[in-house]
């Protein structure tokens, strides 16, 4: 086998430093003929999509704190000794014995207001309707008006007998009934135990602390417009009318009711809901553009002038807008595109 001279192998290196640069300037050539799909400033093709609609309730939450007023009083019309009283949770309708001073039964009348004279034959007025009413609920008169006239005199003198009056006493002395109210009242607590003296005025019994309100507390800064002026406050099931801004719940039965939802707590939670369901636009999140002042837009396409918006809620792929939006379509990337008009400008 012939061995390469020292003046071929020469040659062979000279020939392999001139082949490598050419095969690197044609490898190069090759790349930049191939187009960068990452190259800047190659502005995307517009994308437009429609403006769909959807139904929303607007939704936050607030924390409720109860405030309770005194429970209703029932006062005695009659002076002397304590010699039995009702119980804890006796219910006082009309014509329950609600005590019995000196041995004579004092009885509990429901009515708008109490009984302030004596009444005999011949009186007239709003309070011998109330008198008529009360004797017609406890069956001593088959039917009330407002002249104490010979039907009344003949049932005030069935119900002094039964009332411990021994004469056949024909006048009605308010004495002998105890005022508890517009409606019965449950007993709470005993004012006038049994052995203890009490005049005119004193308080016998008292009935259960009532809810006067629910005082509600709003995020900092209130409730916005988006509420309007009305809204609903919910603790579970139980749904109530709030005026927002107020800051209370003030309707007694709508207080009530709450603070039944509430159960034993005297505070919680509960959401303020709109009084009626909002219709909302719904846009693509990529459709939002922020111009250099912070001002948000979106565009019906990429030579249109932009569209200032606030969105009102959303979530991380969709927008929000306001029912006075009016655009049917809006271009998608904004930020992909070469924009005839800037955001903000």
């Amino acid at each position: 086998m012939k061995r390469p001279t020292s003046e071929t192998a020469v040659w062979t290196v000279v020939a392999a430093l001139l082949v490598v640069p050419v095969l690197a300037l044609g490898a190069w050539a090759a790349l930049a003929s191939t187009p960068d799909p990452t190259a800047a400033g190659q502005p995307a093709t517009p994308l437009l999509v429609p403006v769909t609609t959807t139904v929303r309730t607007p939704s936050v939450v607030v924390t409720l704190h109860t405030a309770s007023s005194e429970g209703r009083h029932a006062a005695s019309h009659a002076s002397g000794t304590v010699t039995a009283v009702s119980r804890v949770g006796d219910v006082l309708a009309d014509g329950t014995t609600v005590a019995k001073i000196d041995d004579r039964p004092v009885r509990a009348m429901v009515a708008k207001a109490p009984l302030w004279r004596v009444l005999s034959v011949g009186a007239r007025g709003e309070d011998v309707q109330r008198l008529g009413d009360f004797l017609v609920a406890t069956g001593y008169l088959a039917q009330a008006d407002d002249v104490y006239g010979a039907r009344y005199a003949s049932a005030v003198a069935a119900f002094n007998r039964d009332a411990g009056v021994t004469s056949n006493v024909r006048a009605f002395d308010p004495a002998t009934v105890v005022w508890v109210g517009r409606t019965p009242l449950t007993v709470a607590s005993i004012d006038a135990p049994v052995g203890s003296s009490t005049t005119v005025g004193d308080t016998l019994v008292t009935g259960p602390s009532t809810i006067a309100r629910i005082k509600v507390t709003e995020p900092d800064g209130g409730l916005g417009t988006t509420f309007g002026t009305r809204a609903l406050v919910a603790v579970g099931d139980t749904t109530v009318p709030y005026d927002v801004g107020s800051g209370t719940i003030s309707d007694r039965r709508d207080a009530q009711a709450i603070a039944t939802a509430l159960g034993t707590q005297e505070s919680g939670t509960a959401e303020v809901r709109t009084a009626k369901p909002q219709h909302v636009h719904v846009v693509p999140a990529s459709s939002l553009a922020t111009g250099s002042d912070g001002t948000t837009c979106v565009y019906a396409d990429a030579t249109s002038a932009p569209t200032p918006v606030t969105p009102v809620g959303g979530g991380a792929s969709t927008v929000q807008l306001d029912a006075s939006f009016a655009l049917a379509q809006v271009l998608a990337n904004p930020g992909q595109v070469d924009l005839a008009v800037p955001c903000g400008s």
